[in-house]
């Protein structure tokens, strides 16, 4: 008989919580926010070239018979990998996605979207959905860990939670399991999308 450590029980808890739809629409929301993030900076920047532009200025100061405080370390545009936006008022960094693009500084002022501007409407739904998912995953994890913890042998898992021999997949546990509640374990399948 196997007896449920801390390892076997977290192995279990992260299986389970990975396989939640709720976790899946998490993945999605996210990668939504990465999109927001890229469509609002080449909404600003039209395509433009910022390197171009440093060039400009360059040339500029440099025929210029009036010093313009540039020197040449300093006409450089710097990247970031996020950009600060304000929606209807609210701040929010928006990160961009790992996809191998150079992006550049922006000027604030140009990231300022009134409420009812389209990029101000995207992030809100996003934000209201991402916090909702977050809680619900939340308590998916609280209800996955009282079923864990009144379980002492991975029979008593498997008796009282049968589904959970799907979120065994490396851990080291004989196939016996036992002990919760049964209206938990049926609320946790039906948060896990697992239908009996």
């Amino acid at each position: 008989m196997t007896r449920l450590n801390k390892d076997i029980k977290a192995k279990i808890l992260q299986n389970a919580i990975n396989a939640a739809p709720v976790t899946k629409r998490l993945e999605e929301l996210n990668a939504m926010k990465y999109q927001l993030a890229v469509d609002i900076y080449d909404s600003v920047t039209a395509g433009h070239n910022p390197n171009e532009y440093a060039r400009q200025l360059r040339e500029i100061a440099e025929k210029s018979p009036f010093y313009l405080g540039l020197r040449e370390d300093k006409t450089d545009v710097a990247e970031q990998d996020y950009i600060i936006c304000a929606f209807g008022g609210m701040q929010e960094y928006l990160y961009f996605p790992e996809d191998g693009k150079t992006r550049y500084i922006v000027a604030r002022k140009n990231l300022r979207f009134t409420a009812d501007h389209d990029f101000s409407i995207r992030f809100t739904k996003i934000e209201q959905e991402l916090k909702k998912c977050e809680e619900e995953q939340e308590n998916l994890e609280i209800d996955i860990q009282t079923i864990l913890n009144s379980c002492r042998t991975a029979a008593q898992l498997e008796k009282f939670w049968p589904a959970s021999v799907n979120f065994l997949e490396g851990c080291e546990v004989c196939a016996e399991i036992k002990g919760v509640p049964v209206v938990l374990v049926n609320d946790l399948n039906a948060k896990l999308g697992i239908y009996a």
